[in-house]
């Protein structure tokens, strides 16, 4: 596990309950909607940017289908009809002002929380992961 991992995925909920912490990070699609009554108030300032991928493994027997989903999927309606349903993002920035304007106070890619995300630096995560992975792993079984 990496620190950037430390409340990533199903070690979410765990982690958040046993520790005395003011301020956490997590996935997205990991928290309470926005009528849940034990949501917490979401801090965008220097929230971790991020994006997921879509691929087509070499030698699909279904390329043709695989294609045709990706241009679906990433389409501007389709990519704003799925916010109604997980508080993600759209990657296609013309499916911003497709979505619905109750659900974009919950989004983490508004022009305003971008300017304020922090994006990672891949070439120090891969040049210090073994130390940082072996720092957090000691100080997480404390």
């Amino acid at each position: 596990m990496t620190p950037a991992n430390l409340t990533a995925g199903y070690r979410f909920k765990p982690i958040l309950r046993s520790l005395p912490m003011t301020k956490t990070s997590y996935q997205m699609a990991r928290t309470p909607s926005p009528t849940c009554s034990t949501r917490k108030e979401i801090m965008w300032d220097a929230a971790q940017a991020g994006a997921g991928f879509l691929t087509i493994p070499k030698g699909s027997p279904r390329t043709e289908d695989a294609y045709k989903f990706l241009a679906f999927a990433g389409s501007p309606q389709a990519q704003a009809d799925l916010t109604r349903y997980i508080p993600y993002g759209p990657l296609n920035k013309d499916a911003m002002a497709l979505v619905d304007a109750e659900v974009l106070p919950n989004l983490p890619n508004t022009s305003e929380r971008r300017a304020v995300a922090l994006y990672a630096d891949f070439s120090f995560i891969l040049e210090k992961n073994d130390e940082l992975s072996q720092r957090f792993n000691a100080w997480l079984a404390k």
